[in-house]
C-alpha cells in the first residue's frame, strides 16, 4: 500500500453522520457517455468509472463496477476498523466488479471486449488517535485520478497506469508531474516525455474481466479544510495541473468547484487541437468532497 500523510495503518474507526464532516458535489458533462459517477455519503464510498474500449459496451463496464463497488461498501453497515480492512474491502469490490465485467463480456461474443478504468474514495474517521482526523482509502486502475487540495497546494495522490510506463514509481510519477502542467510536448525536455504527452489518453491496465491484481492502493489521513477531487481523465488531460488548482481552489463548495472544473474541462475538450494542444474530446466526470471540522 502506497502512503500519504502517515496514515494511521490500524487505527480503529467509528461511524459519524456524515453531513456532519462531509459536502460532497460532482459534476458530469457527456461526450460518448462512458463515465459513471459514485456518491454514497451514506456509507462514504466515492468514485469515478470511464468506461474505454471499442466493443460498444463501455458505459454498461463502468456501471457494472460502479454497482459492485456501491454494493460491496454498503454490506458493510459501519466504516472499516483499519485501513486494512477498508483496503480488503475495495480490493473484493474490485473483484466482484472485474467478474461481472467479465460475465458481460462473455455475453458479446465475437466482440471486442470492453472495460472501465476506476477511481475510489473509502473514507472514515479513526476514534482512538491523540489527533483524530479522517483517513481515506484508495484504489485506482487506469487513468481516473484522486488529488488533494491542501493549503491551496494540489497534490496528485494517484499514479496513471500509463501506456508508457517506468519500472520506478518515483520516476512515472515525476512523469506525471511534468506532463500536467505542460501545455503542449513543446514544454517538454526529452523524447520519452514528449511521447508519453501526445500518448497520454492510453493506458495498460483497467477493470477488463481479465484480473484486477494491477490495481494500486493508497492512504491517508486527511484534514479539516482539506478537498479531495476524483476526476476522469477528460478533466486532467485537458486542464493543466495548475488551472486545476486554481478553479478547485476559488469555489466556496464542493459543488461549485466540480462545476467550474468541469466547465473548463469541458470547454478546453471542444477546442481545436492545432491552437490548443491539451485539448481531447472526451467525457468529463468528476466528485469534490471537502471534510469539515465535524
Amino acid at each position: 500500500m502506497t502512503s500519504a500523510g502517515g496514515p494511521p495503518t490500524d487505527a480503529e474507526a467509528g461511524a459519524f453522520p456524515a453531513d456532519q464532516w462531509l459536502e460532497v458535489g460532482r459534476s458530469r458533462r457527456d461526450l460518448h457517455t462512458e463515465d459513471r459517477v459514485l456518491v454514497n455519503v451514506g456509507v462514504q464510498v466515492f468514485g469515478v468509472f470511464d468506461g474505454v474500449g471499442s466493443g460498444g459496451h463501455g458505459a454498461q463496464a463502468a456501471r457494472l463496477a460502479l454497482d459492485a463497488v456501491e454494493a460491496a461498501a454498503a454490506r458493510h453497515p459501519v466504516p472499516p476498523t483499519t485501513v486494512r480492512q477498508a483496503q480488503r474491502l475495495l480490493a473484493q469490490a474490485l473483484a466482484e466488479a472485474d467478474e461481472a465485467i467479465a460475465e458481460m463480456n462473455r455475453q458479446h461474443v465475437g466482440e471486442r471486449s470492453d472495460a472501465t478504468t476506476a477511481a475510489i474514495a473509502l473514507i472514515f474517521r479513526p476514534v482512538r488517535l491523540a489527533h483524530p482526523g479522517y483517513v481515506a482509502v484508495l484504489a485506482t486502475l487506469g487513468d481516473s485520478r484522486v488529488q488533494l487540495l491542501r493549503d491551496g497546494h494540489l497534490h496528485t495522490l494517484t499514479l496513471d497506469h500509463s501506456a508508457i510506463g517506468d519500472p520506478d514509481p518515483a520516476s512515472a510519477k515525476d512523469r506525471q508531474d511534468r506532463l500536467d502542467e505542460a501545455q503542449s510536448w513543446d514544454d517538454l525536455l526529452t523524447p520519452l516525455d514528449k511521447a508519453a504527452f501526445t500518448q497520454r489518453h492510453l493506458i495498460c491496465c483497467a477493470l477488463d474481466g481479465t484480473g484486477h491484481d494491477d490495481a494500486r492502493f493508497y492512504a491517508l489521513r486527511l484534514v479539516a479544510g482539506d478537498r479531495l477531487l476524483i476526476d476522469s481523465d477528460g478533466v486532467h488531460d485537458n486542464l493543466r495541473g495548475n488551472e486545476l488548482a486554481a478553479l478547485a481552489a476559488s469555489a466556496s463548495s464542493p459543488q461549485q468547484a466540480a462545476d467550474s472544473v468541469a466547465d473548463a474541462a469541458w470547454e478546453r475538450s471542444n477546442q481545436d487541437p492545432q491552437s490548443e494542444p491539451r485539448a481531447k474530446p472526451d467525457d468529463v466526470s468528476i466528485v469534490v468532497i471537502d471534510v469539515n471540522a465535524g
